[in-house]
């Protein structure tokens, strides 16, 4: 193995961190679906083995490799042995479709594509030398498509120095120790998933333990087998593991720890999972493609505060807090857009300089076009997405304020609000609610929000559901909600 070479291992570089921890432990696991597994000595043969590969399909040193595999040991090796060619790697989505793949292999000029079909050459042209010098921190190593993007591509342009700095920092803030195993269940194509099930892992030397796509009793095999003491996960994964084990009595003893984010979530909710899952601690997450993690709640956070804020932010990164219009700066506690720059904020769009233009600003910060506020101890509390923002006669509605209203109420599990056309309002808000063990009427709910809420806030209807669509990234899938919505006899 030590002979071995793939590129040159210049300092600094992603590659680099395989290489360490297969020197140090190459007997240590590091992967393990239910069917399969892999040594961190294993992948770093593998990903040897690969790399010749694509050397010999023409995909050479600088140029673009894209990944459209679901999680497990294929995808890991593939991931490894494009990063030790030296390639710059695009992770594409399984949920998507033939033709929306295909758009995103030209746009980002790939040379060659890894699938269940093997590997194949497409030449698509080269990645562009602005990129910079394959390997050395501040080049390009991930293209990441923003997940559920509609109409042109948006590729954020990751750099090994960022990726790195972040995955340092979540094995340090998870106290994760060599040997351990951690669940990830977030397709690794996601940036949540790539962070947490690829990249942190090799940098704490721990095991991961993931599936292809998330099934129920998978998961709790493996999280009961695999002796995994940390996880991520969706609301949606962690409520439904949560029920599991409370109606089969089901014990994890080795789980301490849960992180989750993309959702509002109630402190009665934070409890709930923290008993059944037997967790230390449940951190609230907050980031998004172009940066990775930006913020996250602590271990040692009461339930109070994991429920109402996403944390501090991850070293290295700075904050402002600005009015979106005007860009000026916002005192703490006021709701404002949030704006970051630092290490890991993406170098901008791949070709598309019109969008790059318009999410970075004069002195390199990134506007995420999310809502937040920040108290006076710097911690943030996510509010709502701009373009999720509607009026109603006038008068603007936050979906999310609605939703934690909603999430207030005791037998209401999980709440979504979307808006939909009305001839008099222009928009109205109707909700969508799964409740816990009891059934509720419709005026129970609307009752609720009439007392919570200001009364152009209170939904017009609500559905009821057993399940709220998700999307790629496992959030709630707002899109499918508004279109049954408008599909329904209230709309």
């Amino acid at each position: 193995m030590g002979n071995r070479s793939a590129g040159s291992p210049i300092a600094g570089s992603v590659s680099q961190l395989l290489r360490q921890v297969a020197a140090e432990s190459p007997d240590a696991p590091a992967l393990r679906t239910v069917d399969d597994s892999i040594t961190y000595g294993e992948l770093l043969e593998s990903a040897f083995d690969l790399a010749e590969d694509l050397r010999r399909a023409g995909a050479c040193e600088g140029t673009a490799v894209a990944i459209w595999l679901p999680n497990g040991v294929d995808w890991l090796a593939s991931y490894w042995g494009a990063t030790l060619n030296g390639n710059v790697v695009v992770p594409l989505s399984t949920w998507a479709t033939p033709a929306e793949i295909e758009t995103l292999l030209v746009h980002a000029g790939v040379a060659a594509v890894i699938s269940d079909e093997g590997l194949r050459c497409v030449d698509h042209g080269e990645v562009e030398a602005s990129l910079g010098h394959p390997g050395s921190p501040q080049a390009v190593h991930v293209i990441q498509f923003t997940s559920g993007s509609t109409g042109e591509p948006k590729g954020a342009m990751l750099t090994h120095q960022g990726l790195i700095s972040a995955a340092r920092h979540h094995a340090e803030a998870w106290r994760l120790e060599a040997g351990e195993s951690v669940f990830i269940p977030n397709p690794f194509s996601h940036i949540l998933g790539l962070m947490y099930g690829v990249l942190t892992p090799v940098v704490a030397q721990v095991a991961v333990l993931t599936m292809p796509k998330f099934d129920l009793s998978q998961a709790l095999e493996l999280l009961g087998s695999g002796e995994a003491v940390a996880m991520t996960g969706a609301p949606a994964h962690l409520q439904m593991l949560t029920e599991r084990v409370e109606r089969d009595d089901i014990e994890l003893p080795h789980l301490r720890l849960g992180f989750t984010g993309g959702a509002p979530i109630a402190p009665e909710w934070v409890n709930r999972v923290r008993t059944a899952l037997g967790l230390e601690a449940l951190i609230n997450g907050y980031g998004m493609s172009e940066v990775g993690s930006i913020a996250q709640t602590g271990i040692d956070d009461p339930p109070e505060q994991v429920a109402t804020s996403v944390g501090f932010l991850a070293p290295g990164l700075e904050a402002r807090i600005v009015e979106p219009e005007s860009g000026d700066d916002l005192p703490d506690g006021e709701v404002g857009e949030l704006w970051i720059r630092g290490p890991s904020v993406m170098k901008g769009y791949f070709r598309n300089q019109a969008l790059t233009s318009k999410a970075l600003v004069e002195g390199g910060w990134l506007r995420t076009g999310d809502l937040m506020r920040r108290d006076a101890e710097g911690r943030l509390s996510f509010m709502s997405r701009l373009g999720e923002m509607f009026t109603v006669g006038g008068f603007n509605v936050d979906p999310a304020e609605v939703e934690r209203a909603l999430a207030r109420h005791p037998e209401i599990e999980q709440a979504a609000v979307v808006a939909i056309a009305d001839e008099r309002l222009g928009n109205v808000p109707v909700a969508f609610v799964r409740c816990r063990r009891q059934a509720l009427e419709e005026a129970a709910v609307l009752d609720h929000c009439m007392r919570n809420l200001r009364n152009y806030m209170v939904p017009r209807h609500v559905f009821f559901v057993q399940s709220l669509p998700l999307n790629r990234a496992g959030k709630v899938d707002k899109r499918e909600l508004a279109q049954q919505a408008e599909d329904s006899d209230v709309a």
